[in-house]
């Protein structure tokens, strides 16, 4: 086995100043303080002239234009071509607004953006030493939760109403019979470790959303528990070991225990809570990190492509703005303004979506990047069909879509699900992103005739 290449990582600040709005709600909340700074997390990988680049950013996603302004600049700094580069999201709620929907823009911050995420993945290229990556995964089970709840009428709806197991604000109280869908336990870990038993980077994977510090009425800027989990690996290893996270798909995943049944501590405030996961996952990556063995890098190569896919149709944009008008009274003034504004991209409705899926391999390891938020069941699709021994999805990779929900999702209603306010692609999206992702793992293993794992 040839496990030995050579690796190198690096972080930049990419913090933006007090007084910028944040993303990941309908209303605007401005950043009064700094908790702590946000970071674009790169790590290079080369074996026998071959490089790959990834790249984890502490924002609610990556613009599509600073995506490709990096990759641009990436392959004429350092050749490193633009298919081999991943550049995905954390989606932390308390990182800078990054469209002009219905919230200001920093645009003299945002405009320094590309800039940054390149110097990290130069940086990283630079710091290439020997190295070799040991791959392994663990489980979390009481940590994540399916945040959507089936009812007895047969639809779903966000949440509950607590330990009644009713949902319902100024409505009839409906049963909730149980979670509508799965999570996803796995938490994959790759290490990159140098000739000298130095830890370079770990890479972390698991499927949970980033909304825990903040929440609606957040002032503050932070990379939430992700930044706490890299924070206590640093503590460990060093401040120079980077800590990249690759969310997985948690479209409908968060870490709320709706229905009182995981036996963990839950009643923690925003901090606690952010830093009992961040700690929590930083002791499964050690765990795991700590006891896996080397794998082989050969072959590192990617597949990169672009698929055309519809955005919702002018007829669905109308029926949505019907079918929401409850929805947004709960809501408030905020999200109307939000939706109203989305209904007025006459430059999407009708139109179609040129939408990339990257799947990357790495010897046993397969990485795949969607860009969307991706209902956690497609992912488990893609793992299950996958022929490498270990596979990460990485959501918010290279853009970003809106959600994209599975097809009894799409039928039931239920955040995330529902057009205009969640869904922005027809409701194929999931599936085409699937099938693609499974093509280019089969293409990926199939050129050394090794077929499909065991199931």
């Amino acid at each position: 086995m040839n496990s030995i290449f050579s690796a190198g990582a690096a972080q930049v600040p990419i913090t933006p100043p007090v007084g910028t709005s944040l993303a990941g709600y309908f209303h605007d909340r401005v950043a009064k303080r700094v908790r702590d700074d946000l970071f674009a997390r790169a790590l290079v990988m080369e074996h026998n002239g071959e490089c790959i680049a990834l790249v984890s950013c502490d924002l609610v996603w990556v613009p599509r234009e600073q995506v490709q302004k990096v990759k641009t600049e990436v392959e004429g700094q350092i050749g490193i071509p633009a298919s081999r580069v991943l550049i995905a999201a954390t989606h932390t709620h308390t990182g800078p607004v990054l469209n002009a929907f219905n919230m200001p823009v920093n645009q003299q911050w945002l405009a320094t953006l590309a800039e940054r995420l390149t110097q990290a993945i130069c940086t990283a290229f630079e710091r290439r030493r020997p190295a070799e990556i040991r791959v392994g995964c663990g489980q979390e089970t009481q940590l994540s939760f399916n945040r959507l709840m089936r009812l007895a009428d047969g639809t779903q709806v966000f949440g509950t109403g607590g330990s009644t197991n009713e949902v319902g604000a100024g409505e009839t109280q409906r049963q909730v019979v149980g979670p509508a869908g799965p999570i996803d336990p796995e938490v994959v870990v790759a290490r990159i470790v140098d000739r000298d038993g130095i830890t370079i980077a770990f890479v972390v994977n698991f499927a949970l959303h980033v909304d825990v510090i903040g929440g609606a009425t957040a002032d503050l800027i932070s990379a939430d528990w992700p930044g706490e989990m890299a924070q206590a690996l640093n503590d460990i290893y060093g401040d120079d070991t980077v800590t990249l996270f690759l969310n997985g798909p948690c479209g409908d995943i968060n870490h709320v225990d709706y229905l009182g049944l995981s036996g963990a501590i839950q009643d923690l405030g925003r901090e606690e809570k952010a830093q009992q996961l961040g700690r929590a996952l930083a002791g499964i990556a050690m765990n795991v990190g700590e006891k896996a063995p080397a794998i082989s890098v050969q072959p590192l190569t990617t597949v990169l492509e672009k698929l055309t896919i519809p955005y919702l149709s002018p007829d669905e944009v109308e029926a949505a703005l019907d079918t929401l008008q409850g929805v947004l009274e709960r809501e408030g003034a905020g999200a109307r303004e939000y939706v109203n504004s989305m209904a007025k991209r006459d430059d999407l409705w009708g139109e179609t979506a040129t939408v990339p899926v990257q799947s990357l391999r790495i010897g046993d390891l397969a990485i795949v990047g969607v860009p969307c938020e991706y209902f956690v069941s497609w992912g488990l699709a893609i793992k299950q069909w996958s022929p490498a021994p270990f596979t990460m999805v990485a959501e918010l990779a290279n853009g970003w879509f809106g959600y994209v929900a599975t097809w009894e999702a799409i039928q039931r209603g239920g955040y995330g699900a529902l057009p205009l306010w969640s869904r922005q692609l027809a409701a194929e999206a999931g599936q085409r992103m699937a099938d693609c992702a499974f093509v280019q793992l089969q293409r990926l293993w199939d050129s050394e005739g090794t077929g499909h794992k065991p199931m």
